[in-house]
């Protein structure tokens, strides 16, 4: 039995999830007929995150208990002192979904959707309902404001200070969220020539 066209696009959404709606849509921004992949595949959405600059002070236990992340401070001699003096010199950038924000990859962000499921799997309960809680505020509202995440940059490293939450929230809804960029240069940094 030969299926029309329409036959085999409705049966591979079917199987890969992905709507008639969606196809149509795609086509119509790609300008193509071909079926639409994970590469191509452009989100929409009428939910919108507006980004504010983060309270340091707010996250300061990010940088005092956080035993991940003690290893970058020392590495780049990072004490709070230098974190809040250069806190006020950052700025806004924008990080689509990767594991790299400005060609430097970014310590404890965890780009893939998949390795987001995992982390979310060993997160602690608490974890998990405030991620519920905001992506709840969200499709209520259809609109949130929320801190942005914090990065910091340190002689060619990167480390996600604070904000995975917030950044999984508009990853997952197809959205590009803004970060505070946070350059320290180190000691051992201006030491060299």
């Amino acid at each position: 039995m030969r299926r029309s066209r329409n036959e085999t696009e409705s049966l591979a959404c079917r199987n890969s999830r992905i709507d008639a709606f969606t196809i149509a849509a795609a086509r119509n921004v790609l300008g193509s007929t071909q079926m639409p992949t994970e590469r191509n595949m452009l989100s929409r959405s009428a939910l919108t995150i507006s980004w504010e600059k983060p309270d340091l002070h707010g996250e300061e236990w990010e940088f005092s208990r956080h035993p991940a992340k003690q290893d970058f401070y020392q590495r780049h001699g990072i004490d709070w002192e230098r974190l809040l003096a250069a806190f006020e010199q950052g700025g806004m950038i924008p990080y689509p979904r990767s594991g790299d924000l400005q060609g430097v990859p970014v310590s404890l962000s965890y780009a893939t959707y998949d390795d987001y499921t995992i982390y979310l799997a060993r997160a602690k309960r608490g974890y998990r309902k405030n991620y519920t809680r905001m992506e709840e505020m969200l499709q209520r509202a259809g609109n949130l404001t929320l801190p942005a995440a914090i990065v910091l940059f340190s002689a060619g490293e990167a480390l996600l200070f604070s904000g995975y939450r917030r950044l999984c929230l508009a990853w997952n809804y197809g959205m590009v969220p803004y970060v505070w960029q946070v350059t320290l240069d180190t000691p051992r940094d201006a030491e060299c020539p």
